[in-house]
């Protein structure tokens, strides 16, 4: 059965569908550091059809879910504990592993960071691409809901740049869809909300990890905590002055930007 934007059905024979998902097409985006024109996912983003946005950022997010799966599989066949490397989202069960904290494998624990920073770029590029998408109606709700649930599922790869986005973005939908719950099925509004519930749990859970000491300090957060601001004031009283005199400057925005995401995720709960 096929139905359309108009609520228009028709019931239709279609042979199996095989989809194969293109490992190379991530491998390259990860080698390129996101700058190929070349590479298919980069031209399919920079589709002006918004429907084919929203599209290729679940598949990718889908493949890079996986990708994080697969790395922390192997890191804790390889000695490393996963309480230590993973925070586990709404509804997952734990990884369990039986290693201690004194046998650990540094070189394996070097190429799943190595790893984790990797996905955590590609993630940041993709969301990127949320912001330009329109609210217009509840496919377009529904659509960039489920995006961004996807995309924020692995909660130990969220830089502050991802949880920002998704953050606002989650806000703005949730804001969006409570407008239009009279105009539209029981059905698709709890689908909906259930994805937004999923990915404001995934932001909470991503941006306290670090503060909590969960998991681990991605690289470029901690590279962008320490860069010089564009607006940059010699001036001992300005705020960025006192931050690096006080030390820990990536705690000091993480925990700003998580007194932040509480507020915007509370207005999400009382919606």
């Amino acid at each position: 059965m096929i139905d359309d934007q108009l609520n228009s059905i028709t019931e239709y024979n279609l042979s199996s569908v095989v989809v194969l998902s293109d490992s190379g097409a991530i491998q390259d985006l990860q080698i390129t550091h996101l700058q190929s024109s070349s590479n298919p996912v980069v031209r399919l983003l920079s589709n002006d059809n918004q429907n084919t946005i929203g599209q290729v950022l679940i598949s990718f997010s889908q493949q890079i879910n996986k990708m994080n799966i697969e790395s922390i599989n192997t890191a804790v066949s390889n000695g490393i504990p996963a309480a230590m490397i993973s925070v586990s989202p709404l509804g997952n069960r734990p990884l369990s592993s039986s290693s201690s904290i004194d046998t650990i494998n540094q070189s394996a624990l070097d190429q799943f960071n190595k790893e984790l920073n990797s996905q955590a770029n590609i993630r940041e590029y993709l969301i990127s691409f949320i912001p330009n998408l329109l609210i217009t109606t509840f496919n377009s709700i529904k659509l960039q809901s489920s995006a961004l649930a996807q995309l924020t599922q692995a909660t130990n790869q969220l830089t502050r740049t991802t949880l920002t986005i998704a953050s606002q973005r989650c806000y703005q939908l949730t804001l969006a869809l409570f407008s239009i719950l009279t105009r539209i099925s029981y059905e698709d509004a709890q689908s909906s909300v259930t994805q937004l519930i999923q990915c404001a749990s995934n932001v909470l859970t991503g941006v306290n990890g670090p503060l909590q000491q969960r998991t681990n300090v991605l690289d470029v957060d901690a590279s962008r905590s320490t860069a010089l601001p564009t607006d940059y004031d010699t001036d001992l009283e300005s705020e960025w002055s006192k931050v690096n005199l006080e030390g820990d400057q990536n705690t000091y925005y993480q925990k700003q930007l998580a007194n932040q995401i509480q507020n915007q995720m509370n207005e999400v709960s009382r919606n």
